[in-house]
């Protein structure tokens, strides 16, 4: 699949979701667990047209995509593996939970307690 996205005035396409950038970080992160893999070496091969890309869909660059990425999973893992907060923030790749709770709340608006609240499990 190929999308277009208007570059400097002239369209250009971007095979960005299968062949691209974030469909090599999706098979990568198929075959191993998202906390084991470092955001430096999924950054390593982007290419400056995959970046442009990135930023013209998602609105915001590589980097913070996959800092949201890590979010949403802690908060995947923490809902439907009963975890502690500590533990998800370790399966999603974050240093510590205190980490885990400031990107939460930097990127969505909330912590992961607001979370857990939410969804009844308070």
């Amino acid at each position: 699949m190929n999308l277009e996205f208007p570059f400097a005035g002239s369209p250009r396409y971007v095979p960005l979701i299968t062949e691209g950038w974030i469909g090599r970080v999706r098979q990568r992160l198929l075959r191993e667990e998202i906390g084991e893999v470092r955001d430096e070496d999924l950054l390593a091969d982007l290419t400056r047209s995959e970046r442009e890309a990135i930023k013209t869909l998602c609105g915001c660059g590589p980097k913070t995509l996959l800092r949201r990425w890590r979010v949403e999973y802690g908060l995947w893992v923490l809902r439907d593996r009963d975890l502690t907060v500590g533990r998800a923030a370790a399966a999603a790749g974050f240093h510590d939970a205190s980490h885990f709770i400031r990107a939460t709340q930097e990127t969505l608006g909330f912590a992961p307690a607001e979370f857990l609240e939410m969804i009844g499990r308070g």
